[in-house]
């Protein structure tokens, strides 16, 4: 039904933006304190129905985000089910495991994807940057041993994440950096994301925004392009606040679009250390 291509970032870049976007929450807007969370989503076909002939897809995004004292440990799982002309799709499962460094200079990501009961795709991966202006390295086990170098300046997600809210904070609208999420291609990526006006984030939600505090958030627009090439890998329209919490988000992957509301969020205790 789909190109290689196609089911490839279907089944990666679904979970490495959303690590890219939620990792982590921020904290309330008056305070800007980093602080972990649990978070839900449900996944649905969005409005734009694309050129592949999907007809339906439901399903749920998890996200647990723990702060220790050497960095943040992410743990995410989503499992989608999607209907085609012909039928049902084999369904989606995807399992990942990320740290980062409190710094930003270490990262490390394991991800699991599987269709039916196959498990498609592994990849098991540490990495490195050096001091400012000094590039790094990836070491990749899975899918096979190999090593990237990342061009100085590369950021891992936390750090692109805290970027875009500081630019959009101090009143920028666009925000553009390279990027290593380790899925895909597993090499670095050009992020580039528009952001409009901030907006008040509404009272009397139901699904624990309330509790975190009020915050402002920003319609945003991105794109994850080959730098390379330029070519358009990804696009993904997003509502995020400035606690770093995105309260919907659209994927366009051409072929059909991938909608996510979020359903339920929740903190988690801030980790003692000396």
């Amino acid at each position: 039904m789909f190109d290689r291509t196609t089911r490839f970032y279907i089944l990666l870049a679904f979970i490495g933006l959303l690590l890219l976007t939620l990792f982590p929450v921020m904290g309330e807007a008056q305070t800007g304190q980093p602080r972990p969370y649990v978070a839900r989503y449900d996944l649905a076909l969005g409005e734009n129905p694309g050129t592949g002939g999907v007809t339906s897809l439901k399903g749920t995004y998890q996200i647990h985000a723990e702060l220790r004292c050497d960095g943040w440990l992410i743990n995410e799982s989503m499992e989608f089910q999607m209907q085609g002309p012909q039928g049902p799709i084999p369904a989606t499962s995807a399992r990942s495991r990320s740290w980062e460094s409190i710094d930003g200079r270490g990262y490390r990501y394991e991800l699991t994807v599987s269709r039916g009961n196959q498990v498609v795709e592994q990849v098991d991966l540490k990495a490195l940057m050096g001091g400012a202006g000094q590039p790094g390295r990836a070491e990749f086990t899975l899918p096979e041993q190999r090593t990237v170098d990342l061009p100085p300046g590369t950021m891992f997600p936390h750090d692109f994440t805290l970027y875009m809210i500081e630019q959009a904070t101090i009143g920028q609208n666009s925000a553009g950096r390279t990027v290593f999420p380790g899925w895909g291609s597993g090499k670095p990526f050009s992020y580039s994301a528009r952001m409009g006006r901030p907006e008040n984030t509404p009272s009397g939600q139901t699904n624990g925004l309330d509790a975190l505090g009020q915050s402002i958030y920003w319609p945003m627009q991105m794109v994850v392009s080959d730098p390379a090439t330029g070519q358009a890998l990804m696009k993904q329209a997003m509502t995020l606040r400035a606690d770093g919490i995105a309260g919907s988000y659209i994927f366009d992957y051409t072929s059909f679009t991938m909608a996510a509301r979020l359903v339920q969020v929740q903190a988690l205790q801030m980790p003692t250390c000396k």
